[in-house]
């Protein structure tokens, strides 16, 4: 399991966190959209953001073990793909939904967490972008196929927030701080939809 350099201190405070756990809690997971979300604004108590930036799905299932289990959360937050269709990485659709799948399979089957909302892919703001692989046409396509290959779990409920956070096709401005990361005002979109199901 290869950790890069920047996700290395993003681990050791996940670690910090997981010494005062209070059990049954909301556990975030997932890539740089979770782990910079101030998550204040999820009305909830017990709340626990264990995001980890530059992680593809791959990598999220790898740390997974390491990161999940000892949050002995009831609810999961899960959000990752986009950085999958980035230059570094290139997985297929297939690959991704795959990883994904097998992610609530572990969480729900071997952690015991009952109750798993997985945010579909965001849209970005192609215009910022230096890397061309990644595009809105490829995101919207994904959350489409993602959302119908979870339909079969029962305890997996997915949030959808790609066509409120367009303007023009692309990322509205008043969302993001760089054309992928949200804001408040985007992440306030996210909890809005988060809160009466957790």
């Amino acid at each position: 399991m290869e950790i890069k350099d920047a996700q290395k201190s993003t681990i050791e405070k996940i670690k910090e966190m997981q010494k005062n756990v209070i059990e049954d809690g909301t556990l975030f997971y997932g890539d740089s959209i979770i782990e910079f979300w101030n998550i204040d604004n999820v009305d909830i108590n017990n709340k626990y953001n264990a995001g980890i930036r530059q992680s593809s799905s791959q990598n999220l299932l790898d740390f997974a073990d390491m990161i999940v289990p000892p949050f002995k959360a009831k609810n999961l937050v899960f959000l990752a793909g986009a950085n999958d269709l980035s230059d570094a990485n290139q997985f297929t659709h297939e690959q991704i939904i795959t990883n994904i799948k097998k992610m609530v399979e572990l969480a729900h089957d071997q952690y015991g967490i009952k109750n798993i909302i997985v945010i579909l892919p965001l849209p970005i703001d192609e215009s910022r972008m230096e890397q061309k692989c990644r595009n809105n046409k490829q995101l919207k396509l994904l959350d489409e196929q993602l959302a119908q290959a979870l339909k079969e779990y029962s305890y997996v409920t997915c949030i959808d927030c790609f066509d409120e956070l367009l303007d023009n096709n692309q990322l509205k401005a008043d969302y993001t701080i760089d054309g992928i990361h949200l804001n408040d005002n985007g992440t306030k979109i996210l909890a809005d939809k988060l809160t009466p199901i957790l």
